[in-house]
C-alpha cells in the first residue's frame, strides 16, 4: 500500500488558479497548433499530413519546390539556347537526312540505313569536338 498520495495534474491545476489570479501567464508556445499545408504552386490548402499536394501533385515543402523550379528554369534555358543553335538551314538538313533514311527504309536496306547513320555520327562527332563554340 502506498504511503504517499500523488496528485495528478496538480501543477496543471495550480497554474491555472495562479493564471486566473494574474500572478503568471498562460504559456502559449505550449500550444502548437497543427495547421493545413499551402501548395506554393497552385495555392490549394493540403491536409498537414500531406507532403504533395492533392490537386498538382507537386512538393508541399518549400525546399523540394524550389529546387523544381530552378531545374525547371535550367532546362528552359536549354531549350531556348536550342532553338538559337537550330537554324533554318540545319533544320532543312536534317530534314533531308530524315528523307534519305526513309528512303532507304522503304526499299529495305538496313546495311545502307547503319552505314548512312554511322556516317552522320562520325560527322557530328567531328564537329562537335572542333567546334569551340558549343558550351
Amino acid at each position: 500500500m502506498s504511503t504517499r498520495y500523488i496528485h495528478i495534474g496538480h501543477e496543471a491545476e495550480k497554474r491555472q488558479v495562479l493564471s486566473e489570479m494574474g500572478l503568471v501567464e498562460e504559456d502559449k508556445e505550449s500550444e502548437t497548433k497543427i495547421l493545413p499545408k499551402v501548395c506554393l504552386h497552385c495555392q490549394t490548402v493540403n491536409p498537414c499530413t500531406n507532403d504533395i499536394c492533392d490537386v498538382c501533385l507537386f512538393s508541399l515543402e518549400p525546399q523540394r519546390y524550389e529546387e523544381f523550379v530552378n531545374r525547371k528554369r535550367a532546362v528552359e534555358q536549354l531549350l531556348e539556347k536550342g532553338k538559337k543553335v537550330l537554324t533554318p538551314e540545319i533544320e532543312a538538313s536534317l530534314r533531308n537526312r530524315v528523307k534519305t533514311i526513309s528512303a532507304l527504309a522503304s526499299i529495305e536496306r538496313e546495311d545502307l540505313i547503319e552505314q548512312y547513320l554511322e556516317m552522320l555520327l562520325s560527322g557530328f562527332v567531328k564537329n562537335f569536338l572542333s567546334d569551340k563554340t558549343v558550351e
